[in-house]
């Protein structure tokens, strides 16, 4: 059940203070209200709405089960769980990003992996299968991550009954304070090649070494319910010195009890250092014991490694330095003869140059061939791929270093090889660095001393750093009919060739697999079964006609269209159609007539029901007819005397059909017997039933395993009838879809599609899709012989057509076509979910006419079929959700962005190198593009010479850009005002333009110089102020100019002398904001042709950036993740400082502010929530690192209720409040922050888990916590769920 319904009787009180927010940026002007004397006690609700793009590692990891072969993407603050396919995508399966502390380094032990020797994992053989039944559900693998807290912790992953989810089970064990200290343990962490031991170091002088538990023990804690602890024993050691890099090594393949762990040092004394640290795991570890006193001196040219990779063969490894290789053995170390074979890389050339190996994988390979040899890919920042192959008998080891090639990507330390099978080609996955990453396939060959080709199969989104961005509010796809209104996010992303405008898109991945061109107008798409097995018919019905072609499953996926094809009816429109399932008659229990049955299609058109088996071969050569091409059976029964089939569903074998005969219109249920000695297939089952019209769908759904028709009918009803196989149909109830008679518009509200999900526990949702936009929800509640229908939620996406299309491979979910948009519903723990579909690696999304489903479960790939205006396509859908971004390449470094409406496009500021020749200084110039944001296509009308002249000073950068809107004579001028800086060791100069843009014929954009002005300093910001004048920052000097009417020049009107630059600057008339870069916020008023310093932040930041919520209330940034809110006092002194009325740091430096219409339609606007001040629209915070943030302001009750929920989640002892204004004369403004993250388990814990953590405490903090609840949410019937409802409508507001 969905639970109660809060009373919110308390909201108009909050309706005064709500009102003062108006939608979108406030403009203030002289009428505004007389400041408060008195600061309000807000406080800040922040939520993480996207997660940092950035990766760090990419871990091969089955911790889930052995026969998963899942990939970990660690993060900054977050774990991602994905699966390789056989089709070499990753599939996001799930995420955990409430550690509460940043991810230092994560390593994975376990089971010895075996190569998969094709594309399926073939971990467990079909005879130790039996055997292995048990360990293939439970984990190969753990992940060991060392954490800022100062935690060491142990994950594992469950498989949940919720789609989309997976329970991770964490055990933490602490290992040290937290906080990054030199020598706090948690800089890097390693593992033993036979997971017998890790170590953890810290950056200086000591780690630890712990022993480790067998998985056969691992797994029976897991079996018992016990608290996973994979430690056995611990050693801690000190070493002066600074540790870089730690490996353990890998011991002789014949010897199981050798450990050797490997340490490069730099000592005191500047100098490079490698020690040795080795036991036998069969003791204790006390008997680890250190090699050398003082290690292993090495040479100059190998002071700083860049990394140390350990060879599998004769315990040697590689040191890995900007410019070469070096290999080394154990054995020689340890024999007192150390030798070095140095390698050289090639790597300095004049591509590659400054380029660095960030990273190594190592590719997987037969047992037999890893004897001897060692395979690995060396990765280099610009995306160059070398492939090094050692050889144990070489004389240097490494027996070839190549260059294999180049990603088109720039590649941190986020590389890996994945197990895509020893007959597949090698699959790498990169991360991304400052660019979005890939999964590439290279062959696997001898490599020629020219580069190889690879093969992108995937890309892999990153958008971080984000300086800047944009909520766009756009048609959906570009349509004249769009889906919901919602704005859209255009964040400008990556640098150099990587440089995009991406736009960010929360929801759930689909990834095309394959397109063809394809028929114009079609409405509905049906599958049909192949019975040869080598793919799938995909039935398509138009307007007054049918198509059919064959989407192959052998040969890539290819499209083939089904010429000739006289098996079905193509002369008329489809009203249904379907494969012919088992139901539940004994006749057809028998397993291969079963399987005989199922091959068999049923279509039925307006005036036939045609029966086939249809297959995509020739069963007899010799006959070539176009009859028996693709059929070999074909039956049929059609209608008589002039009557017309006007609706039909099928399912498992039952046909129900509305028949207009003459003035009558009957529903007809039939079911379908198909034998092979008979042609008669249709078996009529029990007496028609009279309808008054023609119904707008006939639909078949199962509820509680028995089959029930719905039918919609032209009064804005559905009608429910139960299926009775023996007896026919029985009317059970019908539902109107408006609630009162009075409704005019009634047309609209009838319901053309419907679905039902159900959960496996029974309960039960109702789906109807309406004529105007509208889906209504409906609770199904049934008893012994009764059923019916509750309204539980109305979602409107606009005046755009729905179709409703059931999930074939899960029940409690279902797929909506909202107009061109598509999105999916289901029902985690019986709520109901929803979540947009979004299509990855497309610059252009298609616009989707009609969409069915592959039923191939219980197959994990989710495969939708869709037909657009012209083409018809196939897409793998991810069952979780996830980011995905629309990359708009640019080709250059984007600086700044700026959504112009007039012309509806992007205006992106952006740098790019310069051509140079050989032995020239590098430079780099400015540019402005004009991206469609529909289409990503540049709208300039380009220049090259013109463009030069304005902006053709080398290494000057846009760093501001704004519109200057004025009316002149009436007539309405638009321009735009940029301002840019020139910085090199020489001089430090910068320039402001005021631009105009005009469009010829074709919807090209010309670009104009209107004014130029020459400042001495960089110009980092720019504003207008009112529509005659500008400002602008020139250094430190606030410049105020004015344009004169009659000479048409700007001239100069007041400026101020600042202690540091501007670099944001907003106007809310008399005053001016500006976030200085050494003194946070300044308040500057212009008043009798002066600018006069009249406000500040009493705390001198690093400021970054603000935004005005309201001219007396700011919210500001600084560049040390610092967010604070500003007041602005009432009184009128010559300089006050401003009120903070709240302050916190959040996990990102905020580099941009903005205000929109973020919410689904489907979520409660929160600002109907009481205890919420800002408007119906919603505040989004951009950080540096790609993360986004919601951002609420809250009122004082409902801070203390929050405080009190957030005490609990923190397991705080005591329940009291965190500040109490009659105790203290000045407000805790750091306890005026609620971490919204925190509270996000809550929903899922429920309100028995907060009675019950409430119940811990003491009586009067049980009383305190219920009248904070009630004094804010009224008098409500459950105290508990109500707090639970109101947590959840706060944080489900916004999705991007």
């Amino acid at each position: 059940m969905e639970g109660p319904v809060l009373p919110y009787e308390s909201m108009n009180g909050h309706q005064a203070a709500s009102m003062l927010w108006e939608n979108g940026v406030h403009q203030s002007n002289s009428s505004v209200a007389a400041l408060s004397k008195d600061p309000p006690e807000y406080g800040l609700l922040s939520r993480t709405l996207i997660h940092s793009s950035v990766v760090k590692q990419i871990l091969p990891a089955r911790i889930r089960r052995d026969d998963l072969n899942d990939v970990v993407f660690i993060g900054e603050t977050f774990v991602e769980l994905h699966l390789l396919t056989e089709g070499g995508t990753l599939q996001q399966a799930g995420s955990k990003t409430n550690f509460y502390a940043d991810i230092r380094q994560a390593r994975v032990f376990g089971s010895q992996r075996r190569p998969n020797m094709s594309g399926v994992d073939q971990s467990v053989s079909i005879d130790e299968h039996e055997s292995q039944d048990i360990k293939l559900h439970l984990p190969a693998d753990i992940l060991a991550l060392t954490m800022d807290s100062g935690h060491l912790a142990f994950v594992y992953a469950k498989n949940c009954d919720e789609q989309g989810q997976v329970e991770f089970i964490v055990s933490c064990k602490r290992i040290d304070s937290k906080g990054a200290h030199p020598t706090h343990l948690g800089k890097s962490i390693a593992v033993d090649p036979r997971s017998r031991a890790l170590a953890v170091s810290a950056y200086q002088d000591n780690f630890r070494i712990f022993s480790l538990h067998s998985m056969t023990e691992l797994h029976r804690q897991m079996e018992e319910g016990l608290p996973l602890t994979p430690i056995k024993e611990e050693k801690s050691f000190e070493i002066k010195g600074l540790i870089i890099h730690m490996e353990f090594l890998y011991p002789s393949p014949d010897d199981d009890d050798h450990v050797i762990l490997l340490l490069f040092l730099v000592d005191s004394n500047q100098q490079s250092r490698l020690q040795l640290y080795e036991w036998w795991a069969s003791k204790p570890l006390k008997s680890a014991v250190k090699l050398g006193q003082n290690g292993l001196r090495l040479s100059e040219d190998i002071t700083m490694p860049l990394l140390i990779i350990p060879l599998v063969i004769s315990s040697s490894f590689l040191i890995v330095t900007e410019y070469s290789i070096h290999a080394m053995k154990v054995s020689d170390i340890m024999s007192g003869n150390a030798k070095i074979a140095k390698i050289p890389l090639g790597i300095n050339s004049h591509d590659n140059l400054g380029s660095l190996v960030t990273a190594w994988a190592r590719p997987f390979r037969a047992p037999v061939y890893s004897v001897s040899h060692d395979d690995m890919y060396l990765a280099l920042e610009n995306g160059q791929i070398y492939f090094l192959e050692v050889d144990s008998q070489a004389h240097m080891l490494v027996q070839t270093a190549t260059n294999a090639s180049k990603f088109d990507c720039a590649i941190g330390t986020a590389f890996a090889c994945l197990d895509y099978g020893l007959g597949n080609d090698d699959m790498l996955v990169a991360g991304g660095e400052m660019s979005s990453g890939g999964i590439y396939l290279l062959k696997i060959a001898a490599y020629p001393k020219k580069e190889s080709t690879s093969r992108m199969q995937e890309s892999v989104t990153n958008w971080a750093p984000v300086f800047d961005f944009e909520l766009v509010n756009l048609p959906a796809q570009g349509q004249s009919i769009g889906g919901a209104t919602r704005d859209r996010v255009f964040a400008i992303t990556g640098r150099g060739l990587h440089g995009a405008v991406t736009e960010l898109r929360y929801g759930l991945q689909a990834r095309i697999q394959g397109t063809a061109d394809y028929v114009h107008g079609i409405k509905r798409l049906f599958i049909l079964p192949d019975a040869a097995g080598r793919g799938y018919f995909v039935l398509s019905s138009l307007a007054d006609c049918s198509e059919i072609c064959f989407l192959s499953s052998v040969d890539g996926g290819n499209w083939n269209v089904c010429e000739g094809m006289s098996a079905l009816d193509l002369s008329e429109p489809t009203l249904a159609a379907g494969p012919l399932e088992k139901h539940d008659d004994e006749k057809l229990s028998h397993a291969l007539k079963d399987q005989w049955l199922r091959s068999w299609s049923v279509q039925i058109t307006p005036t036939a029901i045609i029966a086939a088996h249809l297959h995509d071969e020739v069963e007899d050569p010799e006959d070539l007819s176009m009859e028996n091409r693709y059929c070999d059976r074909k039956l049929q029964q059609r209608c008589k005397n002039g009557d017309t089939i006007v609706g039909a569903a099928i399912y498992r074998g039952f046909v129900l059909v509305a028949m207009r005969a003459d003035e009558s219109i009957q529903l007809i249920l039939a079911l379908i017997d198909v034998k092979r000695e008979s042609d008669q297939f249709l078996v009529p089952i029990g007496n028609p039933w009279p309808m008054e019209d023609d119904p707008s769908f006939v639909s078949i759904v199962e509820l509680r395993g028995y089959p029930f028709a719905i039918v919609g009918t032209r009064q804005a009803t559905v009608r429910i009838y139960q299926i009775d196989k023996s007896t026919g149909l029985h009317s059970v109830y019908e539902q109107s879809m408006v609630e009162s008679p009075e409704v005019v518009e009634r047309d609209l509200c009838v319901c053309e599609s419907a679905v039902v999900m159900e959960t496996p526990d029974g309960a039960a949702k109702l789906l109807c899709g309406l004529r105007g936009g509208t889906v209504l929800v409906f609770d199904i509640i049934t008893s012994a012989n009764t059923l019916k229908t509750v309204k539980t939620r109305e979602i409107n996406f606009g005046p755009i057509p729905i179709q409703l299309q059931p999930d074939y491979c899960r029940r409690d979910s279902a797929f909506i076509l909202a107009g061109p948009e598509l999105y999916r519903f289901d029902m985690p723990k019986n709520s109901f979910r929803a979540a947009q579909i979004v299509f990855k690696d497309t610059e252009v999304d298609p616009v989707i006419q009609a969409i069915t489903q592959i039923d191939n479960s219980p197959d994990p790939e989710n495969i939708i079929v869709c037909a657009t205006k012209d083409q018809i396509i196939y897409a793998d859908v991810d069952r979780s959700e996830n980011m995905c971004g629309r990359r708009l390449k640019l080709n250059e470094t984007p600086r700044r962005v700026l959504f112009y409406r007039p012309l509806n496009v992007l205006i992106v500021a952006c740098s790019r190198r310069a051509d140079t020749t050989a032995g020239q200084k590098k430079t780099s110039l400015c540019t402005l593009k004009f991206i469609d944001p529909k289409t990503g296509a540049d709208r300039e009308l380009r220049d090259p010479a013109k463009n030069d002249t304005m902006f053709g000073r080398p290494d000057e950068q846009i760093y501001a850009i704004t519109e200057w809107n004025m009316q002149l004579q009436g007539k309405p001028y638009r321009y735009l005002v940029i301002g840019t800086g020139q910085v090199t060791p020489e001089l430090k100069k910068g320039r402001v333009f005021v631009l105009s843009l005009t469009t010829n014929s074709s919807g090209k954009i010309q670009l104009k110089q209107r004014f130029r002005i020459d400042c001495h300093a960089p110009v980092y910001s720019v504003c207008a102020f009112g529509d005659r004048s500008i400002i602008y920052c020139d250094g430190n000097q606030l410049c105020f100019k004015t344009l004169n009417i009659e000479n048409l020049k700007l001239e100069a009107t007041a400026q101020i002398k600042l202690r540091s630059p501007a670099v944001k600057m907003t106007v809310s008339e008399p005053f001016i904001h500006l976030s200085t870069a050494a003194d946070s916020l300044l308040v500057v008023k212009f008043e009798n042709d002066t600018l006069t310093e009249c406000f500040s932040d009493e705390v001198a930041r690093n400021g970054l950036n603000h935004f005005n919520l309201h001219p007396d209330f700011i919210l500001a940034s600084d560049k040390q993740y610092g967010l604070v809110g500003l007041w602005r006092p009432g009184s009128r002194r010559s300089l006050e400082c401003l009120t903070t009325i709240f302050e916190t740091e959040l996990t990102s430096s905020i580099s941009r502010i903005r205000q929109g219409h973020c919410r689904p339609p489907w979520a409660t606007p929160n600002n109907m929530l009481p205890g919420v001040i800002t408007g119906p629209s919603t505040i989004v915070a951009a950080g540096i690192d790609g993360s986004f943030f919601q951002l609420t302001l809250i009122d004082q009750k409902a801070l203390l209720l929050l405080q009190y929920v957030q005490d609990i989640v923190l397991r705080q002892d005591d329940m009291g409040v965190r500040f109490k204004s009659s105790e203290s004369n000045r407000r805790d403004v750091r306890a005026a922050h609620i971490n919204g993250d925190m509270l996000l388990p809550i929903e899922k814990w429920g309100a028995g888990w907060l009675r019950h953590e409430v119940a811990k405490g003491s009586q009067v903090a049980e009383t305190q916590f219920k009248d904070a609840a009630i004094s804010l949410l009224g008098e409500v019937d459950d105290v508990w769920e109500s707090v639970v409802l109101y947590i959840k409508g706060l944080l489900n507001d916004a999705v991007l």
